[in-house]
């Protein structure tokens, strides 16, 4: 039993890791698209610049529904996409 917990720990961990990697990758994606600078998205969403360079260097060990949605509306994005393995550029409304 305990270690039928452990492993679902480590699969949770994975799945984690590779939504924040996922999420980091496209938030980078998204704003370049948009031609915002890291400084500008940080003060469209309301965070530090810090907070949203950490995202984009993969440094951020974790991801709080308020960060998600403030992100996502700076980038006129939803949370979906940002979220998505797939994002299309070309779907992306201005």
């Amino acid at each position: 039993m305990a270690r039928a917990r452990k492993l679902d720990i480590q699969i949770e961990d994975e799945v984690l890791k590779n939504l924040l990697y996922t999420f980091a990758l496209n938030m980078e994606m998204v704003r370049k698209y948009r031609g915002m600078t890291q400084q500008e998205l940080a003060f469209k969403s309301k965070l530090s610049i810090s907070t949203v360079a950490a995202i984009e260097q993969k440094c951020l060990q974790n991801l709080n529904f308020s960060t998600l949605t403030a992100i996502s509306k700076a980038l006129k994005v939803t949370p979906i996409n940002l979220l998505s393995k797939k994002i299309s550029l070309k779907s992306l409304k201005n």
